[in-house]
């Protein structure tokens, strides 16, 4: 799949309030929908339609982003990108991987920067009193590639109880620093495909199956 390093210009943005934290609307960030569009043995095509977003300019120059419904993973240091995190039912004894990724009408936007994950820390008070804060960290990403580096990946698999699974990360938002460009892929469409030999998993059927824990000898 392409970085998608170009698109359409992107539409007049909507402004919310009044002043340097006034919130700004690019596009519909509510028109947002994920659908399965086919699923067999063999993996899931996926669609997930993203209207637009939400940016809120920070003190520094920088673009605080939003899009409903959505996470931001990155580490301390990446930018603040949200993210689109679902799970999917997979097969058992079967590894998973992302075989296609289709963006298409994706719109550009050049502007100032998005701005970084912060690292999170815990504070005490003199009172004894502990609240949960967030602390700004250097840049910490080689910006020669957009990020995040796909727009999709799996990122990790998992048991729950007999059924594994495996959750999924979609980015219809990316920012390309070398061009400073942040990209909206307003259809994305991924192919996860189960396909190749898991090891440590005993398959008991479809998506169900258990991991192959070593078996250890009994002391007599």
């Amino acid at each position: 799949p392409g970085d998608g390093d170009g698109g359409e210009t992107e539409p007049p943005p909507s402004g919310e309030g009044s002043g340097e934290s006034a919130r700004v609307t690019y596009g519909d960030p509510t028109a947002v929908s994920l659908e399965v569009l086919r699923r067999d043995a063999t993996g899931v095509d996926l669609e997930l339609l993203t209207g637009g977003f939400y940016a809120t300019p920070a003190p520094d120059g920088s673009m605080r982003l939003e899009i409903p419904g959505f996470e931001v993973q990155g580490e301390p240091g990446t930018p603040a990108i949200p993210v689109e995190r679902t799970f999917l039912e997979a097969v058992a004894g079967r590894q998973v991987r992302i075989t296609s990724i289709v963006p298409s009408d994706v719109l550009s936007f050049p502007w100032s920067r998005p701005a970084l994950a912060e690292a999170p820390e815990l504070l005490v008070g003199r009172d004894g009193t502990v609240r949960a804060v967030h602390r700004r960290v250097r840049p910490a990403w080689v910006a020669r590639r957009p990020y995040p580096a796909e727009a999709a990946r799996v990122v990790t698999t998992a048991f729950q109880g007999e059924t594994k699974k495996a959750l999924l990360e979609l980015a219809p938002l990316r920012w390309n620093a070398s061009t400073g460009q942040l990209l909206l892929t307003r259809r994305l469409r991924v192919r996860v495909a189960f396909a190749g030999r898991e090891k440590g998993e005993v398959p008991l059927g479809g998506g169900r199956g258990r991991v192959d824990l070593p078996r250890h000898g009994t002391r007599g």
